[in-house]
């Protein structure tokens, strides 16, 4: 999971929040050319930067299949709606909890998984690294 945001603050507890929810988290390349290997973006849109706005639309245009999470208080023009094509939202302020509801169902739908079943499947590998 790749997380775009000139807010540092937003960066460091978001970033934190999932790591501790077993998410690989992604480091943003510091070289234009290089492409994340990342199956999700989370883009704050009210931080960016933009030259970050800029990486998120080339992003996109490189590899669509590369899911987009919008973290806003508003929503971006209809052109750059367009350009990116979300695949989730979470409108500002918001808890982790529901960051992390977006992200999981996201992935669940991405999985194929029933979300009975991948709730259980996290759950079951919850108490095996407990255990």
């Amino acid at each position: 999971m790749l997380i775009l945001s000139g807010d540092s603050i937003f960066l460091r507890i978001v970033s934190d929040y999932l790591a501790r929810q077993d998410f690989e988290i992604v480091e943003y390349p510091p070289v234009s050319s290089a492409v994340p290997t990342a199956e999700i973006i989370i883009a704050d849109v009210d931080g960016l930067s933009s030259s970050l706005w800029r990486r998120v639309t080339e992003l996109r245009r490189l590899d669509a299949s590369i899911a987009l999470i919008l973290a806003t208080a508003r929503w971006p023009s209809l052109s750059r709606m367009h350009a990116w094509r979300p695949c989730g939202y979470v409108r500002k302020p918001f808890s982790k909890d529901d960051m992390l509801r977006v992200v999981r169902d996201l992935v669940t739908r991405r999985s194929g998984w029933p979300q009975e079943e991948q709730q259980d499947r996290q759950v079951q590998s919850g108490r095996t690294a407990i255990g």
